[in-house]
């Protein structure tokens, strides 16, 4: 029962989706863990300086008191489970260490003739520990996305450079694809999600390396032969650059099928139906809803009505059918929300 008791735990600290979820569980397993009154949860920066208040939780309606901070800075310091008396109480603490680095400490409020015994402190200093395990886990994917989104933040600038609409081109077919994904049972927080959330901003970074005058052409039908070639290789090459960046990589088969149609006449490798991978076929309707949708220099958008029945009349074609459904209630969303008023406006 024990173990089995410790194994719901580590399984409820490990689900804590950031560092103030995962303070909160701690706080009330601490409680539960000590048979305490009260129970508080520090946490401090790299440089000893607390984050946040602390996170408190209490048993019954017992009124809350005043954060023992000192003795959260006594364990920090000895490195090791200490207690002192409170009034009538006593008072534990076992230090949160994560790296030989002083990452907070777990206080608990016993109830008066209690003691703060090996019984109490050595699973308080256990929970502490892995409070630290999962504390590390939690600042090392904050790091990562921060990583992400600086790579991401670069990438969209150089191409933002070579083409003014490109970077908040990507944000819409982001924002578009991404309610798609969702309309289609993809799970938040999902590696699919993930992949789909990069490749969205990221699925026209291969015009990096098409030659300027490819890339201004008025329109696609301007383009002889050798331009083709020119403006179909930028997948391959979008693929080429995410490929090299261990975060983006995952994107690189969705950005690579981004121009395929579900018929088989895309491109680079006519790929047709569900060999294309399920996030290249939502970027095929986000970014064709996009460019219908959205003035430039040689013609002005579409109306939202003659642009939904565009996506209509190419499902099965150049759209997965299942997608075009996904639309459908996407798009019934956004009239649900807005009304009578301007539907593009909520698209947006």
């Amino acid at each position: 029962d024990a173990v089995r008791a410790w194994a719901r735990l580590v399984e409820t600290l490990a689900a804590a989706t950031d560092t103030e979820a995962l303070d909160a569980a701690a706080a009330r397993m601490a409680l539960e863990l000590a048979g305490a009154v009260e129970a508080w949860s520090f946490a401090w920066d790299e440089a000893g300086r607390p984050q946040r208040a602390p996170m408190h939780v209490s048993r019954g309606d017992a009124a809350p008191s005043t954060p023992p901070t000192a003795l959260a800075i006594e364990a920090r310091l000895a490195r090791r489970p200490v207690a002192r008396p409170e009034g009538s109480r006593t008072l534990g603490a076992a230090p949160v260490r994560d790296n030989a680095c002083d990452a907070g400490a777990l206080v608990v409020s016993l109830p008066k003739g209690a003691d703060f015994g090996v019984d109490v402190a050595a699973p308080l200093a256990a929970l502490a520990a892995e409070v630290a395990l999962v504390r590390r886990a939690l600042e090392a994917e904050r790091r990562a996305e921060e990583a992400v989104q600086g790579v991401l933040a670069a990438l969209t600038t150089a191409l933002e450079l070579r083409d003014g609409e490109t970077e908040r081109h990507s944000q819409r077919v982001q924002g578009l694809a991404l309610d798609l994904a969702e309309s289609l049972g993809v799970p938040q927080g999902s590696a699919e999600m993930a992949a789909l959330r990069i490749g969205a901003v990221l699925h026209d970074i291969g015009k990096l390396v098409v030659p300027d005058a490819v890339l201004h052409k008025p329109s696609a039908g301007a383009l002889d032969d050798g331009e083709w070639v020119a403006m179909h290789a930028h997948t391959g090459v979008g693929a080429r650059i995410v490929r090299d960046v261990p975060p983006l990589r995952d994107a690189a088969a969705l950005i690579e099928a981004s121009h395929e149609r579900w018929d088989g006449a895309g491109y680079p490798y006519g790929l047709a139906g569900e060999a294309i991978p399920l996030g290249a076929r939502v970027f095929m309707l986000a970014d064709a809803w996009d460019a219908m949708t959205t003035d430039r220099p040689y013609r002005r958008a579409l109306p939202f009505e003659e642009a939904v029945a565009e996506i209509h009349r190419h499902s099965g074609t150049q759209f997965d059918p299942r997608v075009v459904e996904a639309f459908d209630r996407v798009v019934a969303g956004w009239i649900r929300r807005v009304g009578k008023g301007d539907r593009l406006a909520a698209a947006a």
